[in-house]
Formats: C-alpha cells, structure tokens, sequence
C-alpha cells in the first residue's frame, strides 16, 4: 500500500462531523448557563481511516481493563506491520447498562483515535458557552436537577473559528498577515498546529486564509 498520510489522518474535520457536550453548567440569577467542548464522532474515525489508511490497513480491538472500564487499540498497517495505539475509558465511566457499555467502547475509540493524532486539534480549543432555550436540540441537567436545553453557539464552528473574537478581545489577522505566518511553517505538521491555535483569529478572511493554506499545505509536501 502507499504511504500512510499521518498530516491528513490528524487534519481538522467539517462541523457535520463534530458533536459537543457539557462539561459544566449551573443557575446564576436564575439562568442556566452551560459551557460546552467538542469532540469527533467515531464514525468520524473509522472515516477517517478509510479514507487515509484504507478499510484494510487498519482495525481496532476492545479489552477490558484492570478498572474494569475499556480498553481501545486502533491498529495501522504500516510498511507491512501492524502497529497499535491504545487508551480507554475508566471503571467509573463504564457502569452498568447497555447506553453505558456503548458509551465507554465509544470513548475508548476516540481516546485512542486521538493517539493517532485524529482530532487532537480539538483538545486546544477552549470551551464554549451553549446556547440554552426552551427550543435547543440537547438536553442537560445541573447539579441540583434543574433540566434545560440547548443548542451550540452558531458563532462557534468545528474548528474554532468564531464570528465573536473581536468581543472577546481577540485580534484577528489580515489576509497578509495570515499568508506571512503561514508561509513561516517549514513543515506540514507545523501549519496544521498553526491553523488549529489561529482559527479564531482568520474569521474576517476565513475563505481566502483556508484556500492558501490548503496550497501551501501541499506545497509543503511535496518538499
């Protein structure tokens, strides 16, 4: 088989497939807030893998761990070998019950996906504060039991991109500048972690900043 493609198995993924979910919430003044994370589907994954390694050339297997949580091991097949990475989910994250069993296998494989560098991106990106309303697609509770709904902020992409930098204080780059610092990376992986800690910065020239990244991206490839 060709090389594996370790810049384009680790690259960023499209919003569709990027899911969030709360990792704190509360009541202040009587209102819910909710502050939210992304993180990749394992369908995303096994995509993902496809499409880079070829359905063939990798696979993933499941152990259980002394904790009795579980334990997730995506193998590649390189130059003719097969060569694994694990990690998993703890005892405590895999209690009774089919949702909890298939919850703890799926974020086995993502921890273990993100060994591989698939969605590592994500890890760098700050929470978010949900969108909460009567109307919102997810359900969550606090702590005391008060139930509400909520959706992610449109303003926040899968990429960390955000139309709001400006009223955080964030200062975005010209195009120039974009391209300067872009032109800086000497290495595929070193404009790839570029892009993921500047996306935010690149909203007011998103669409020409991708373009000449992706160029530059294979320019430098083909070094």
């Amino acid at each position: 088989m060709a090389e594996i493609d370790f810049v384009r198995l680790a690259s960023p993924f499209d919003a569709a497939d990027i899911a969030w979910r709360v990792q704190s919430c509360g009541v202040k003044e009587g209102r819910v807030w909710a502050r939210i994370v992304p993180y990749v589907t394992c369908r995303a994954i096994m995509d993902r893998l496809d499409a880079v390694c070829g359905p063939g050339n990798w696979k993933n297997r499941f152990e259980r761990s002394a904790d009795g949580g579980v334990l997730c091991g995506i193998e590649i097949r390189i130059n003719g070998e097969w060569v694994g990475k694990w990690d998993g989910a703890s005892g405590e994250e895999a209690k009774d019950g089919i949702d909890a069993v298939k919850a703890s296998l799926s974020s086995a494989m993502k921890r273990a996906g993100v060994q591989w560098g698939i969605g590592r991106y994500l890890y760098r990106m700050e929470a978010a504060f949900a969108q909460v309303h009567e109307g919102g697609r997810h359900a969550g509770h606090t702590k005391d039991g008060t139930s509400f709904r909520w959706d992610p902020p449109a303003t926040v992409g899968a990429n960390g991109n955000s139309k709001a930098a400006a009223n955080r204080g964030v200062k975005e780059l010209s195009l120039d500048e974009v391209k300067r610092q872009m032109d800086a990376a000497e290495r595929p992986q070193a404009l790839l972690d570029w892009l993921s800690e500047n996306r935010e910065r690149i909203g007011g020239c998103r669409k020409a900043a991708m373009e000449y990244f992706n160029a530059r991206l294979r320019a430098l490839k083909e070094l």
